[in-house]
């Protein structure tokens, strides 16, 4: 809904909000301040504000966020805008216009990296980002469920998700040769019981408060494979879920509305990049001749492409081996 002044200037929006669960319909006010006709300030909270930038022609310029980051306004010589730049001179939004003027509007896929140093010592971070992407059943054994993501290369999913990491030692798992291995296992086989065969989820909020949620809020998954929800702290340690939620006040800091309550959680990521490296030779060989290690679980890449990338050139090895044994 949308309220204007006696001169027809804008100076309220209301957007309400409801929930697919048994939360209370919201609305969110969104108030307009002017100088004369110039509009100066769009303010819902201190924590969700514009304020705009105008020369001395009192042509708009660009605009402050929160009080805190500045943005510029790139115009061609007709004074159309053609997009929005940080002040480091980054693209933020394009902005094309079809034959009859009017604007599209085009906005890069989502993008970012964040971590937090939590107050136990142990660090978290996102891991594995994948804009405009989905959440996909990546398990690859009996009655043990483990979640991976992925993005088609337009990017142009519903959703961007990452995976939340959060360090652990050998004082956790154990120091025995395959204790990391069992504690991984251990996580993936719990996943499988509290998402009865398929991918747990939550909402970010009933993770908090170690609950079971009932239903979706602004955010409907973009999973790949069977889910349902599941309560996500009867399969990570009581100090992983601390860390996270932990993490996750930090990391809004960074991207506001990180920690949304109705974002959603699906578990269980319990594989990262290797730490170690199997060691191979110049014919791609480990100590064993015919095993090639490769790929991030062997310490050999930091992600889907540069695993793709190792896997060309093992690949390569392998076809070598064979044409030599022919």
């Amino acid at each position: 809904d949308y309220y204007y002044d006696l001169n027809g200037l804008r100076i309220k929006k209301i957007i309400n909000c409801e929930y697919n669960d048994d939360r209370d319909k919201e609305a969110e006010i969104i108030k307009y301040y002017y100088e004369g006709n110039r509009l100066i300030t769009e303010y819902k909270d201190e924590n969700n504000r514009l304020d705009f930038l105008y020369d001395n022609n009192g042509i708009l310029y660009g605009f402050i966020e929160n009080k805190t980051n500045i943005y510029y306004y790139v115009r061609d010589c007709m004074q159309n805008i053609l997009g929005i730049i940080d002040s480091n001179n980054k693209i933020v939004v394009k902005y094309n216009y079809n034959a009859y003027g009017d604007c599209i509007y085009e906005m890069p896929a989502a993008d970012y990296k964040v971590t937090h140093q939590c107050s136990n010592g142990r660090g978290v971070y996102s891991f594995c980002m994948c804009p405009g992407g989905y959440v996909v059943n990546a398990s690859s054994e009996n009655n043990r469920t483990a979640v991976n993501g992925m993005s088609y290369s337009k990017r142009d999913g519903r959703n961007a998700n990452s995976a939340i990491i959060v360090t652990v030692t050998p004082d956790d798992f154990g120091k025995g040769v395959m204790s990391g291995i069992d504690f991984q296992r251990e996580l993936e086989e719990r996943a499988y019981r509290e998402g009865k065969g398929g991918i747990p989820v939550q909402l970010v909020a009933d993770f908090k408060e170690n609950r079971l949620s009932t239903g979706f809020g602004r955010v409907q998954p973009h999973i790949k494979g069977e889910y349902t929800f599941g309560n996500l702290n009867k399969v990570l340690p009581p100090f992983i879920c601390q860390s996270i939620s932990e993490g996750l006040n930090g990391f809004n800091r960074y991207i506001k509305g990180f920690d949304m309550e109705d974002a959603v959680f699906s578990g269980v990521e319990s594989r990262t990049s290797s730490p170690v490296r199997i060691i191979r030779d110049e014919n791609g060989f480990s100590s064993l001749t015919g095993i090639f290690p490769c790929g991030e679980g062997a310490g050999y890449a930091g992600g889907i492409t540069s695993a793709a990338v190792d896997g060309i050139k093992v690949a390569e090895k392998i076809n070598d081996f064979l044409a030599q044994m022919m």
